[in-house]
């Protein structure tokens, strides 16, 4: 096959062999703590290894070329380690609620921000991880990524891709957070759980 590279080099034996005597003990660690996101990281990139190795030696430069974005796309869907993803949240937390507050002053509602907590004159609303946006955060990435590839779009374009897609998340975002701070305001802070259960489904 044209293209295809030498398998008798060394190189990949050994970094073959290595990923896959690191897998057992990556497994194990896992199975003990399947909550460390470092540990899902860990396996996910050495079976990720594996694969695109097997596919470099077995079937050469070219199909690597073609199968190396799928492959390496299952990594979108690992859940990102804490000491990223705790900063990211908190600040998009403290985003939102400071553009909600910005907005509502703009309809006449006075609000004033305490961290992840909007003060309105009928009690507090509290704004949780799932309300930072960090869910439709990551849902846009792995969407902008899947169309950048499936279009095969420059560089340039994927990047304009992927943020179009956060301002968009941070938008409907705000969209929603500022209706639920509105009820709560006008109609008592109650009246957001139901509320927040039909927007949620």
């Amino acid at each position: 096959v044209t293209g295809r590279l030498p398998t008798r080099r060394p190189i990949f034996y050994f970094l073959a062999g290595l990923l896959a005597f690191l897998f057992a003990p990556t497994r194990l660690i896992q199975e003990a703590n399947p909550e460390w996101r470092l540990v899902s990281w860990a396996l996910a990139l050495e079976v990720v290894g594996l694969t695109l190795l097997l596919i470099y030696m077995m079937l050469g430069r070219e199909w690597l070329k073609r199968l190396a974005f799928p492959v390496a796309y299952f990594l979108v869907a690992v859940p990102w380690p804490s000491f990223f993803e705790i900063p990211l949240i908190q600040g998009l937390t403290r985003a939102d609620a400071g553009a909600t507050v910005e907005l509502l002053g703009w309809l006449g509602i006075p609000a004033m921000p305490h961290g992840n907590v909007i003060e309105v004159a009928t009690g507090d609303v509290g704004i949780d991880e799932a309300c930072s946006g960090i869910r439709s955060f990551q849902a846009t990435l792995m969407i902008s990524l899947f169309l950048g590839e499936f279009y095969s779009l420059s560089g340039f374009r994927r990047s304009v891709l992927c943020l179009a897609g956060f301002a968009l998340s941070f938008f409907f975002n705000l969209g929603r957070m500022s209706l639920l701070v509105w009820v709560a305001a006008r109609k008592g802070v109650a009246a957001v759980t139901l509320l927040h259960a039909a927007i949620s489904r």
